[in-house]
């Protein structure tokens, strides 16, 4: 064999083992059944019937059902010092670190580590974002962020966009403690006027389509019921989006800056999908129902000392988390299940914690009352029986 024969032996399967190298670190297959792909732009993870883009800035870039764009963008959007530099942090963050992605139940976690330094804006910011991608299609969102040094803004919002193209027409509602207190159509033609559609305070948004066109459920985490959340049509400055703007400044973070070392927490969950207004509604009413056995356990955990009723309140809260975690893998029915028996539970704390404090603060006073009485007449009947003997 000549030498050129033989290098050619060798080369021949060195490359190919170089090219599968290659496409293997752009492209990974995972148990969960997503695949994910990472970009210089972004990392792109693909689902059944949806695709997500997520900045290494932390947030997302694109969502994408059924091959139409349901979704801009989603990120923390923040107003510059003076209104000068109004950005997401996807547009001016930059990654300190390559992405983690790790495998979870029924789904991926991708987190990304990102920092911004504009001295001429007084921006020193620092964003650990967790985004957990599910089979499903539903994305949880948590983004961390910290002041590096004193930083200085007007305002600061968690924020999506979306495609005039995809919701003009489509009916958005909000919910608030398990309450619907909006209704509002997302107008097809931008008829002038002012920027805002509506403002309030929303834990839960539902944008629903006639037909079988993509949904969305929009809920706040932290913070878990925000006090200002904007709806603007962003037409109003030549653009082709709607958006929904999370007040966070000056509720959760400080409402002009942050001192260095300063710490908090944005997250949310946003779910586009083609399952229908069905579907939708009944998603809906798990979570309003969850909302409903929050409240209840806040207040039965008020009056529970018993060990009996702790053990309850601890498996009703179990249940609970449960119920996000059913929504996530898309069993819309095995979280009703867990709200009504985290419900169930609440109440059966409620109902030991009634019975010992009737227990305690009612028959047993009534016993020792008797008991007193009891004594005070055997004692009274003893006297009474001397003096007789006597005489």
């Amino acid at each position: 064999m000549t030498m050129l024969a033989l290098r050619k032996k060798v080369l021949i399967p060195l490359s190919i083992l170089l090219l599968s190298a290659i496409l293997l670190s752009q492209v990974s297959y995972v148990k969960c059944k997503l695949e994910y792909q990472i970009t210089e732009s972004y990392i792109n993870v693909i689902g059944p019937n949806f695709e997500v883009h997520v900045s290494p800035a932390g947030g997302l870039v694109g969502y994408f059902v059924g091959g139409v764009q349901a979704l801009e963008k989603a990120s923390i959007f923040i107003w510059g010092p003076g209104y000068k530099y109004n950005k997401f942090i996807v547009d001016y963050f930059t990654p300190v670190e390559d992405p983690k992605i790790e495998e979870i139940e029924g789904g991926l976690r991708i987190i990304t580590h990102s920092k911004c330094n504009l001295p001429q804006y007084s921006l020193f910011l620092e964003c650990i974002t967790v985004h957990e991608i599910y089979e499903s299609g539903v994305v949880i969102i948590n983004h961390t962020l910290s002041a590096w040094k004193d930083t200085s803004y007007e305002k600061m919002a968690s924020r999506i966009r979306l495609s005039v193209d995809m919701y003009g027409g489509a009916k958005l509602i909000g919910y608030k403690g398990g309450k619907k207190v909006l209704e509002l159509e997302l107008p097809k033609e931008f008829k002038g006027g002012g920027y805002y559609l509506a403002k309030g305070s929303y834990s839960i948004l539902s944008v629903s389509i006639p037909g079988t066109q993509v949904s969305l459920l929009f809920i706040s985490f932290e913070p878990p019921l925000p006090k200002r959340v904007e709806i603007g049509d962003d037409r109003k400055y030549g653009a082709n989006y709607f958006s929904v703007r999370v007040r966070v400044s000056g509720y959760t973070f400080p409402s002009s800056g942050m001192k260095e070392g300063y710490k908090g927490v944005i997250a949310y969950l946003i779910f586009p999908h083609m399952l229908g207004k069905e579907f939708n509604d009944k998603a809906i009413s798990v979570l309003q129902k969850q909302a409903s056995v929050y409240d209840y356990i806040s207040k039965v955990k008020e009056i529970a000392k018993s060990e009996k009723a702790k053990e309850y309140i601890a498996k009703a809260e179990e249940l609970a988390r449960d119920v996000l975690k059913a929504i996530c893998m898309g069993n819309i029915d095995t979280a009703l299940k867990y709200a009504e028996d985290a419900y169930n539970y609440a109440e059966k704390a409620y109902r030991t914690e009634s019975t010992m404090v009737g227990v305690r603060y009612i028959i047993i006073p009534l016993i020792a009352y008797f008991v007193i009485i009891f004594l005070v007449i055997r004692r009274w009947s003893k006297r009474y029986k001397a003096i007789e003997g006597k005489s």
